[in-house]
């Protein structure tokens, strides 16, 4: 390893930066594709606003991660609710059949 000394002051700000000393936290997190989209990043601006230091590296994946592995703080996914725990829910999916209108019977009403 390079000593910061050997380098000259004018490296000095160079070496920090590849040596791994950063200017702001860092969270990362994993979540779905889809509710990146949908909840995640119109959040996004808000967030940095409120919080300019904070970087969030975004792993968007259906994807399930090994936490530790991958260095992540946080992971978001669907599955089971326990109720009981009272979950705040954070984004409710709705569905929509869409058909072109060529291929669509033109007799049968839309549901």
């Amino acid at each position: 390893m390079v000593s910061h000394r050997r380098i000259g002051s004018g490296n000095r700000q160079a070496f920090a930066q590849v040596s791994g000393e950063k200017e702001a936290d860092v969270v990362a997190v994993s979540m779905t594709k889809v509710f990146a989209e949908r909840w995640l990043m119109p959040r996004l601006d808000r967030l940095h606003s409120a919080f300019p230091d904070v970087i969030v590296n975004v792993h968007a994946s259906e994807k399930v991660l090994d936490l530790r592995a991958e260095s992540i703080d946080l992971a978001i996914r669907y599955g089971p609710v326990d109720l009981a725990a009272k979950p705040t829910i954070l984004l409710r999916d709705v569905y929509l059949a869409v058909a072109a209108s060529s291929i669509s019977n033109s007799e049968r009403q839309p549901v």
